[in-house]
């Protein structure tokens, strides 16, 4: 993708948690940039005023900011430049931090990973180039590992509060999970547990983990009125040719999510028993649609795809 504009990237590019989805960025603004992009680690790189200096010697076209902590630098100052500024709000929350509507003037183009939140930030944070883009992956090499460790389990990476309790978004998730314990225990495993004995790496063995188990499970957090959103989980499930199990969500199908297609999608932990009891007596149907999912996530859901709607956005 040649270009004579110049990108700046703003995210962070650990090995720790959710902040792995912003490292395939790298690959892909490396891959359609080269020579005319560079990043920066907002949580490696504390000094945000050496960062702040950095990017206006850079003096890029174009600033991608792909985490909330790049909000923590004075847009203000960058925005007195040439510099468009791009921030993709990849979260769930209502409303974003104070430090959002500190900047919203210096916003050029916002995006959003949950459709129900853009009339709010049109409305209440008088930005006007709001836009809906989904969570994504990275495409994965066709080799994927394999592990028989997972093979006959059912995995889930994520946060599950200790007990059946907790708040309005995590509280379906704990109290579903907890239920579904009691049927398939030690079945039944998530690795983000701080007893998990390989938990600190897990994030560089998800390729493995996902392609060997035998369900790969998403569970998001909920509230009624998101639209359109899901974790980067289930991208990744199926990028690394798991056999997704996920809870229904509004808009899934706009996704291209399809029940017992590409994905087995259930809506209550009984839901969740029978199907699990149905593809248990039929494996053959779980490799179509482990196949499907990973055609579709690799087809339609991987970073460079949001690159291009970014691009056919801001015109490039």
């Amino acid at each position: 993708m040649a270009t004579s504009k110049k990108w700046a990237v703003i995210a962070t590019f650990n090995t720790q948690g959710r902040c792995t989805n912003w490292r395939g960025w790298v690959q892909v603004m490396r891959r359609n940039f080269p020579g005319s992009w560079k990043h920066w680690d907002i949580l490696e790189r504390r000094n945000h005023h050496e960062i702040e200096q950095e990017i206006l010697k850079y003096s890029p076209d174009h600033l991608l900011i792909l985490l909330a902590d790049g909000l923590k630098l004075n847009l203000s100052l960058i925005k007195t430049g040439k510099t468009k500024i791009i921030f993709y709000f990849a979260d769930w929350t209502d409303r974003p931090e104070e430090t959002v509507t500190q900047y919203t003037h210096c916003i050029d183009w916002m995006f959003l990973s949950n459709k129900d939140q853009i009339q709010t930030y049109k409305d209440l944070y008088r930005i006007n180039n709001v836009n809906y883009l989904p969570m994504s992956c990275y495409k994965h090499s066709p080799i994927i590992p394999y592990n028989p460790d997972y093979s006959e389990k059912m995995i889930f990476v994520g946060n599950i509060i200790v007990g059946p309790n907790g708040d309005e978004i995590h509280g379906r998730r704990s109290k579903w999970w907890w239920d579904l314990k009691q049927t398939y225990g030690d079945s039944l495993v998530n690795i983000n547990e701080p007893t998990y004995p390989k938990r600190n790496y897990i994030y560089d063995s998800l390729p493995a983990i996902y392609n060997s188990a035998k369900y790969s499970i998403n569970m998001d957090a909920h509230r009624p009125q998101m639209d359109g959103y899901t974790s980067n989980r289930i991208w990744a499930i199926l990028n690394f040719n798991g056999l997704c199990l996920t809870n229904y969500f509004k808009g899934m199908e706009d996704l291209g999510l399809r029940d017992s297609e590409n994905c087995i999608v259930f809506n209550s932990p009984e839901e969740f028993r029978r199907k699990v009891s149905h593809y248990d007596d039929n494996p053959e149907l779980r490799e179509v649609i482990r196949q499907n999912g990973w055609e579709l996530a690799v087809n339609m859901h991987t970073h460079q795809n949001r690159l291009e709607e970014i691009l056919n956005v801001i015109g490039g």
